[in-house]
């Protein structure tokens, strides 16, 4: 919320007008589309539309605005003295508040990210979540440093609602999508996690398991058009158990040590032992490892996969996540939102399966 424009209640349009022109002049809202949302600006300032509205009305009839009826409120770019490009000074990436310290998939996109950053005189600013959404109440600091323009541009890491893009598209706030699928035409970066999925599940069928244990993160993370990597994972073993004729059993956890060791025991002990496991990150190999160790088996004993974040050797066979290129090419695509070079693109990074096996100690 701005307080000073609610230092005075009866001058809030005439101040609210003010305000506008001086963005206005400065080039700050491009001309060639529409001024942000009554409800977007009324957001950032935290009074009504209604008021919104009479600070337009003002700006328009003294010739800064073009109010085009069913379109928006457009600048007058004979109003715009500087037009200076748009650069990247500040940049958030913003995730979940989920990530422990256990748990490494953060590091190598922040690797990536991170000089190309400092090359550039930009700064990063880490920002996390709680929830799944922008919108709500307990990030309002967040929303409201967002709001206010104090970044340039977005790089999501985390699958955020639906309903906080269309937010940031009203903003006209320039972000990619680093995470999950979203099922809509942003600009975004993608891995192929059905395509793990098929690595794993056939180097484990070429070495005779038929019975599998797939340890994923949380399903629950799917909302509406968001496909999270899980929800990929599970869908690709689906279809190799249907074609194949194997039994597999799916087992999703927290992205977080304790979470993944309880799924273990609970499971892993209680009947006919699995030919096989596969684990979607780190954070949940180590915790599954862990339970075995406690129930006094060897873990390097096991036919394990691991999509692996940032440690290569935890299992049997490793996949690697494409991390590192989710933040540089992230981070390359941000910069041609920015240029107004892309609208919408998706850009698909594929995994590797580790060639060499090695059993982990």
């Amino acid at each position: 919320m701005t307080t000073d424009l609610l230092k005075s209640p009866e001058r809030i349009t005439t101040q609210l007008s003010e305000r506008f022109k001086k963005e206005i002049v400065s080039g700050k809202y491009p001309a060639d589309r529409p001024m942000p949302s009554f409800s977007a600006l009324a957001e950032r300032f935290g009074i009504s539309k209604s008021t919104i509205h009479e600070a337009f009305k003002e700006l328009a009839q003294e010739g800064f605005l073009f109010i085009k009826q069913g379109k928006g409120a457009f600048v007058n770019p004979k109003k715009i003295q500087k037009r200076g490009v748009l650069k990247l000074k500040d940049v958030a990436v913003i995730a979940f508040n989920v990530f422990s310290p256990n748990d490494n998939y953060m590091v190598p996109f922040l690797e990536a990210v991170h000089p190309l950053a400092l090359d550039k005189k930009i700064n990063l600013h880490y920002q996390f979540v709680r929830g799944m959404s922008l919108l709500s109440p307990e990030n309002s600091f967040l929303r409201e440093a967002i709001a206010e323009r104090r970044y340039q541009g977005l790089l999501l890491a985390s699958p955020l609602d639906t309903a906080d893009l269309r937010w940031l598209h009203s903003l006209q706030i320039p972000f990619v999508a680093a995470t999950s699928h979203y099922n809509l035409a942003i600009p975004q970066v993608l891995m192929d996690n059905a395509l793990a999925a098929r690595l794993a599940g056939d180097a484990l069928v070429k070495r005779g398991a038929r019975r599998f244990a797939v340890f994923t993160g949380p399903v629950s993370w799917q909302r509406e058009k968001i496909v999270p990597y899980a929800r990929e994972i599970v869908d690709e073993f689906t279809l190799l158990q249907e074609r194949s004729g194997l039994s597999i059993d799916f087992v999703n956890c927290e992205y977080n040590y304790q979470d993944a060791k309880a799924k273990a025991l609970a499971v892993c002990f209680n009947g006919k032992p699995y030919d096989a496991y596969f684990f979607q990150s780190d954070v949940i190999a180590k915790g599954v490892l862990a339970a075995f160790r406690e129930k006094g088996a060897d873990p390097s004993k096991l036919l394990t996969v691991n999509y692996f974040d940032h440690e290569e050797y935890i299992a049997t066979l490793n996949i690697r996540k494409p991390l590192h290129e989710l933040g540089s090419e992230s981070f390359r695509l941000l910069e041609g939102v920015l240029s107004g070079k892309v609208k919408s693109e998706t850009i698909r990074l594929k995994p590797e399966l580790i060639s060499k096996e090695k059993a982990h100690g």
